[in-house]
């Protein structure tokens, strides 16, 4: 690799895990929009389609609107994977790659049999409202893979007793189709909805 171009990705890293250190490892999504206080406290709440409409209108504004509506920047479990993942890979990134594992194995969703991870928000489709850190296939499958990558990096049992737990959360606490020799895993344990990109995961 060209050295100016090493120097600038360099650099770019620096910068970037230096903003996400001092914001917490926290930040928007464009699907929070559900965690706001303003529209929690109206009528409207408690529409499915006042939910979808409000979620798509915050995603698609050209301006932000969540500190304005009471959307706080939170930590998201599957960002939290991602950065673990990222930064694990880089030689020099030791210690903010332990810190965000921890992030991650305390950002398990609480009171289930197995590990799992959902997403720090509510969310609603055009069947299923989704309750804020309800587990679901892409938090888990992106939380195990990270934490299978800190166990080959630092040997740490407890990531690979949490990754196996989350195995487990895939194949006993999903909703299951079967059609012949075929399975399809649900996205929630809520729903038996076929969603085939997360059955990729």
């Amino acid at each position: 690799m060209d050295q100016s171009l090493a120097g600038n990705l360099n650099e770019a890293i620096e910068s970037l895990v230096h903003y996400c250190q001092a914001n917490q490892w926290a930040g928007y999504d464009p699907y929070d929009a559900l965690n706001s206080k303003v529209f929690k406290s109206t009528p409207f709440y408690r529409s499915k389609l006042c939910r979808i409409a409000f979620t798509q209108a915050m995603k698609r504004s050209p301006v932000n609107l969540r500190p304005l509506l009471g959307v706080p920047r939170e930590q998201n479990p599957k960002a939290l994977a991602l950065f673990a993942t990222a930064l694990l890979k880089l030689s020099d990134k030791e210690d903010e790659a332990k810190d965000v594992v921890r992030l991650l194995l305390k950002a398990k969703s609480a009171g289930r049999p197995y590990a799992c991870w959902g997403y720090n928000f509510a969310w609603q489709n055009r069947v299923t409202f989704v309750p804020r850190g309800e587990p679901n296939i892409i938090c888990t499958t992106f939380a195990g893979n990270a934490l299978l990558d800190a166990y080959e990096k630092y040997h740490d049992d407890e990531c690979l007793r949490t990754a196996l737990s989350a195995s487990e959360f895939l194949l006993q606490g999903l909703q299951i189709a079967e059609a012949g020799d075929e399975i399809c895993f649900s996205y929630t344990p809520l729903d038996r909805e076929q969603v085939h990109n997360a059955n990729l995961l």
